[in-house]
């Protein structure tokens, strides 16, 4: 990945061509100066290819609840209770105690079984609000994001034995996952080095192409 940086003040300077440049508004010039970078690029006989891509730093807002008869309501939640949780195609379920009956609580437990779990070098949870925020994690280096994912799994939960069980779902209390919505990501500008100038060229403060 190529990281261009823009280290003028006061904006571009040949941001008037751009006919809806808004300077705090990445949408309006990304496009337009990738375009114009690879102009230049491939008019100096370099082949590198850029694409521009809004989908960096991808997050998904999760809303979950518990329900009874299809009404939701936490009234009959056991604290101390267990909350298992899966995400689709990651495996089997991970799992925390419930603290506090309630919407947030729940999202709390969630977070943590997500965290504190085998899925901790994965994904990364927060809360925002009584919502639970999920990152995903670089697979080669879990302390780095994962750029470009967007495909964020479902999220279902382990459903209750019996009355007196240990899981937070009681009797025909279920927790669901009510919605996911992806957050719309960052832009990034990729570079695909097709060209004879190699790794040596294209080290820090070493000139790539001027103009």
């Amino acid at each position: 990945m190529l990281l261009l940086e823009n280290k003028q003040t006061g904006g571009f300077a040949h941001s008037s061509n751009i006919a809806d440049f808004v300077s705090t508004d990445e949408d309006t010039w990304v496009p337009e100066v990738t375009a114009e970078l690879q102009r230049k690029i491939t008019a100096a006989g370099v082949s590198v290819a850029l694409t521009a891509t809004k989908d960096y730093g991808v997050t998904a807002t999760y809303v979950v609840n518990a329900f009874a008869n299809g009404v939701a309501s936490t009234t009959a939640l056991s604290t101390g209770g267990v909350v298992s949780v899966g995400l689709s195609g990651y495996g089997a379920n991970v799992t925390n105690s419930l603290v506090t009956a309630s919407q947030a609580g729940i999202a709390t437990a969630v977070i943590s079984a997500i965290n504190l779990g085998r899925l901790s070098s994965t994904f990364v949870a927060s809360a925002n609000g009584s919502n639970v925020v999920l990152q995903k994690q670089d697979a080669n280096k879990a302390t780095e994001i994962d750029p470009d994912f967007t495909a964020y799994p479902s999220m279902s939960f382990g459903t209750w034995v019996n009355g007196l069980s240990n899981t937070a779902n009681y009797a025909s209390y279920t927790l669901q996952q009510i919605s996911k919505t992806p957050s719309a990501g960052s832009w990034r500008i990729t570079a695909v080095n097709n060209s004879s100038l190699k790794a040596n060229n294209l080290d820090d403060d070493e000139l790539f192409i001027t103009d």
